[in-house]
């Protein structure tokens, strides 16, 4: 499917599965929940948000500032150092660097070391229960 061209966000329904060409001054893009089609992302993607179903690897953009990784993605990644806001999901089984200016992170099914945090980090949240908040580190 072809995009309007001056398309700044699209948030795709949760039956969506179709091919798209994304447009190049796309900010936002948030996938539906069964969306698994491979995507090339445009340099000014500041949000994305992939499906529980979205497993294709990923170039990410050093534009990114926010990064939800769905349920079942499970490609190793190198992530931006500009992401802020970071969620992997329960099926991500590779080694996480973490980016240095990271404020919030979620992870669901993943051990990780209090010294590999960054400075930044203010809020944590592990598992789906569990919450640490502190700066006291």
């Amino acid at each position: 499917m072809n995009l309007p061209p001056n398309l700044n966000s699209l948030n795709l329904g949760i039956d969506y599965n179709q091919p798209l060409n994304l447009p190049l001054g796309l900010t936002s893009l948030k996938l539906g929940h069964r969306y698994n089609q491979p995507l090339n992302f445009p340099s000014t993607l500041i949000t994305l948000k992939l499906g529980d179903s979205y497993n294709y690897p990923l170039t990410l953009p050093h534009s990114l500032v926010i990064l939800n990784l769905g349920y079942y993605y499970n490609h190793q990644l190198k992530f931006p150092h500009n992401i802020q806001d970071l969620k992997i999901g329960k099926s991500y089984n590779h080694p996480i660097e973490l980016p240095p200016k990271l404020i919030n992170l979620k992870l669901r099914n993943k051990d990780i070391l209090p010294s590999t945090l960054p400075k930044s980090l203010n809020s944590l949240k592990l598992g789906n229960k569990y919450v640490f908040i502190s700066r006291s580190l």
